[in-house]
């Protein structure tokens, strides 16, 4: 008796030993597939369709893939390659918001704005090839090593953003709804670039240009985004108003890590404005940008009109005479606005055909070698018309750490949770939280990201995430 139970105990623990190594097993197995698969369709996409490419490497990812760098031999110029899996394109969603961002990202010519240089593929993977931001960290990176900006150089910043917001809104009727600082590129000469469209809508698609999808990231959607409300580009201005306090102040305006206090604080709370780093013109600002009410919320014309803005030194960023400048445009209207030079690129690379064509293929939106080759000469001479604009002092000068009284800028509690609302598709998350540090500089910021992934629900219930600090 005492025999056969031993025995059965043996055999119950083998079984579950067996399962428990054979779901580590098949998980390894996949993982291994996975990585395999990966490497593999690199290879041939490389082999096959990239060839005009080398210098190929994993340099970060997006919202539908990996992004790769990699540089055009042709032409000598950088490029950032990003992949999508077919297989996520069977998702209507998935593909319904990728053609999106890609029919936006080819109408897009903005110099604060990446560009888009074409479209390649192959039996697994779509590629989108866009310029690569050179010397450019996260506009939240940059804060984590030098910490929050003085008011004037918070101003070089927002009126870049606000150029990016008003080109976006009133010219191309696009809101991006995903707005952060994460998605903003910084040079060290003081340039932001805005990237990834994946969750940007047309505003013309609908006929009273309301939206009502629910996405963005928490920290940073507006309350009618909780609210399950209809919006409309207002949800980018109350976001440009969360990035514009976090950079002067050192913290978000709303904080905490549980999701529905946070939820319950950006609806119903109102932020602390009452900051030493905080000028009374700022405060308004600050209190028409993140108004509850959307319909009383600033537009980006009233905050390129705020006294704020105005009185800064690099305001003529949100004038229509800096975007009307051809030396900041990649796209020729005229015949007298092809840029000779990239057009030399051009005819040694293209066919005669292609750039013969090159106005009408611009003007009817076709994707040529002319036209991509074009895009990548003349969006190098943008980003260096731009340095030169800065250098020469006629615009924004390169920000750098501002040393101040470290209780001005101390953070004062954790970073809350960055997360994506999506509630059809796997969504990323993000976490921030901030570390002490031996030594640290005054007004340093440290800030580490860690990132897990998982899928919401239909109802949005939201559970605490831990992931490995990285």
């Amino acid at each position: 008796m005492n025999f056969r139970s031993e025995k059965t105990k043996t055999l119950n623990f083998s079984k579950k030993t067996c399962v428990y190594f054979y779901i580590v097993g098949q998980l390894c197995t996949q993982l291994v597939i996975e990585i395999n698969h990966s490497r593999s369709s690199w290879r041939q996409m490389s082999l096959a369709h990239f060839a005009d490419y080398d210098n190929i490497k994993t340099i970060g990812k997006g919202t539908f893939g990996k992004v790769y760098y990699g540089r055009h031999k042709p032409t000598g110029i950088d490029v950032a390659i990003k992949s999508v899996n077919k297989t996520l394109l069977q998702d209507k969603i998935v593909s319904r918001n990728f053609h999106r961002e890609l029919s936006i990202l080819k109408k897009i010519d903005h110099p604060f704005i990446i560009h888009f240089y074409k479209v390649l593929e192959d039996e697994s993977f779509v590629y989108l090839v866009t310029e690569y931001a050179k010397g450019c960290e996260s506009f939240l990176q940059h804060l984590n090593t030098n910490g929050p900006l003085s008011e004037e150089k918070g101003k070089v910043i927002f009126c870049q953003l606000l150029s990016i917001l008003k080109y976006l809104h009133l010219d191309k009727k696009v809101v991006h709804r995903d707005l952060k600082m994460e998605n903003l590129l910084y040079s060290k000469s003081g340039i932001l670039k805005l990237i990834d469209f994946g969750l940007s809508a047309n505003l013309d698609e609908s006929d009273d240009h309301l939206l009502g999808t629910q996405c963005g990231s928490f920290p940073y959607a507006a309350p009618e985004i909780f609210l399950k409300k209809q919006y409309d580009a207002s949800v980018d201005m109350w976001s440009a108003g969360v990035i514009l306090y976090t950079m002067i102040s050192g913290t978000l305006p709303f904080i905490d890590h549980n999701s529905k206090k946070l939820i319950h604080m950006i609806v119903n709370d109102e932020p602390d404005y009452n900051k030493r780093c905080f000028s009374s013109e700022l405060k308004d600002l600050l209190k028409n940008l993140l108004n509850k009410n959307r319909k009383e919320r600033f537009t980006v014309q009233q905050a390129c009109e705020h006294p704020w803005v105005t009185n800064a030194k690099t305001s003529i960023y949100v004038t229509d005479y800096f975007l009307s400048q051809p030396q900041f445009q990649v796209f020729p209207k005229t015949i007298s606005n092809i840029d000779q030079v990239s057009f030399q690129k051009v005819k040694e690379i293209a066919s005669a055909q292609d750039a013969n064509n090159l106005l009408k293929d611009f003007t009817d939106m076709n994707e040529t070698e002319a036209t991509m080759i074009y895009r990548m000469a003349r969006s190098e001479q943008v980003m260096t018309a731009l340095n030169e604009h800065i250098q020469s002092g006629k615009g924004s000068k390169a920000l750098s750490r501002i040393d101040t009284d470290p209780q001005k800028h101390q953070i004062q509690n954790q970073l809350p949770a960055l997360y994506r609302i999506d509630n059809e598709c796997c969504v990323q998350r993000s976490y921030a939280n901030q570390t002490g540090r031996e030594r640290r500089r005054p007004g340093q910021l440290e800030i580490i990201i860690a990132r897990s992934r998982q899928t919401i629900s239909n109802r949005c219930h939201l559970k605490t995430l831990r992931g490995s600090h990285s």
